[in-house]
This record gives C-alpha cells, sequence and structure tokens, in this order.
C-alpha cells in the first residue's frame, strides 16, 4: 500500500501554489532589466561630450602629438580622453535604445581612428601613401558605421510597427555600413582624383537597391 501511494504522490499534478510560484519565477526571469534613468544617461552624455571638447582644446593649446614618448603624462590624458569621451556617449546611447553591447564597438572604433588621426603622421615615402590612405578610409569606414548605427536603430524602432524590425539592431548595422562605403568610396575617389559625379550617383543606386532587396526579402 505504502508504494502504491508514493506512485500516485509521483503522477499526481504539483499544487496550485508551487505553479503559481514557478510562474512567478519564470516571469522575473524573462523579464528585462529596467534602463537606467534618462537623467543618468544625460549625464553620462554630457560628460562624454565634455571630454571630447576637453580633447579638442588641449590639442588646440599644445602640440601634443608632437611628443615622442608615448607615455608621456600629456599623452596619456589624451588617451584616457580619447577613450572616455566615445565611451560614455556610445554607451549612453546604447542603454537608451537597447543596443547590448554595441557601445564597445563604437568605443574601440573612434578611440583607434581619433588615435591615428592625432598622433600617427602621413607617411613622407611615396611607395606607402595609397596603403597609408586606404588604411585611414579603412578606420573612417568603422567610424562611420559606429556613429550612423544608433540614429538608424532609433529610425526603424519608430517607422517599423513588427517587433523583429524595430528591434533589428543587424539591419541598422547593415543600412550603417552601406552609407558609411558610399561615403568612404566618394571619399576615396575624391583623394585618388577619380570622382565622377554619375559614377557616385550609380554607386548610390546600387547600395539603395541593395537595401531594398534585403528590406523586401524580410517583410
Amino acid at each position: 500500500m505504502g508504494a502504491v501511494r508514493r506512485k500516485a504522490a509521483a503522477n499526481s499534478p504539483p499544487s496550485v501554489g508551487a505553479g503559481e510560484r514557478s510562474a512567478r519565477r519564470s516571469r522575473r526571469a524573462k523579464a528585462p532589466r529596467p534602463a537606467p534613468s534618462p537623467v543618468l544617461l544625460g549625464g553620462v552624455a554630457l560628460a562624454g561630450l565634455g571630454a571630447l571638447l576637453g580633447l579638442v582644446g588641449v590639442l588646440a593649446l599644445r602640440p601634443i602629438e608632437t611628443l615622442a614618448d608615448p607615455w608621456d603624462t600629456q599623452r596619456l590624458a589624451i588617451y584616457g580622453l580619447l577613450a572616455l569621451g566615445p565611451a560614455a556617449i556610445f554607451w549612453a546611447a546604447g542603454q537608451a535604445l537597447r543596443m547590448g553591447l554595441f557601445w564597445l564597438f563604437g568605443t574601440v572604433a573612434w578611440g583607434v581612428f581619433g588615435y591615428v588621426l592625432i598622433f600617427v603622421p602621413p607617411p613622407t615615402d611615396s611607395h606607402l601613401t595609397a596603403a597609408a590612405v586606404g588604411g585611414f578610409l579603412l578606420l573612417f569606414f568603422f567610424a562611420l558605421i559606429a556613429t550612423l548605427t544608433p540614429p538608424l536603430y532609433a529610425l526603424g524602432r519608430l517607422l517599423f510597427t513588427g517587433r523583429l524590425h524595430r528591434q533589428d539592431l543587424r539591419r541598422a548595422i547593415r543600412q550603417a555600413s552601406l552609407l558609411a562605403l558610399y561615403a568612404v568610396a566618394c571619399l576615396g575617389m575624391v583623394l585618388f582624383a577619380l570622382f565622377n559625379g554619375l559614377t557616385a550617383l550609380l554607386l548610390f543606386v546600387v547600395l539603395a537597391l541593395m537595401e531594398f532587396f534585403f528590406l523586401s526579402n524580410r517583410a
């Protein structure tokens, strides 16, 4: 009889109280974390903007780029501003729009681009000019992607009605990449004295058709 009772108890459904507790735990586990307050996000973004303005002011007043020692205290201060400014701005934007860890990409992209722009002199050897321009355009490409992605992501949240489209970070990155590619291609044509209005227009049409194709496939 005891074995029969134990078997029946094991096969019986869980009590209502246990089911409710399990449901509550499941809801708590799936509930998204609340975003930081707008006041905090605004303060962090203003701090990042202040760091960038301080960076511009220091560079305008002192020739930091001429310091040969990479560990000079003034250069270290510039490194800190290069990291703090983009990190604060991208973190605030990423938290406000719920973009996950995208702020890390933005910080690295603009930190590296800013370092090259400030401290790496242009090459004196004519054979290295094309490679240097290509490297500069590549870094500028990633910096543009980091800059354009948050506003394009926010625009998608306003325009699209479906949840998958509104929260599709890959769509925003793809659109930012296409716009950045167009801007970098036009700048590269200008730098190499190859710019042509018809070519720029055709390139824009091709990239716009590519994006239309991507959007129509996701519809």
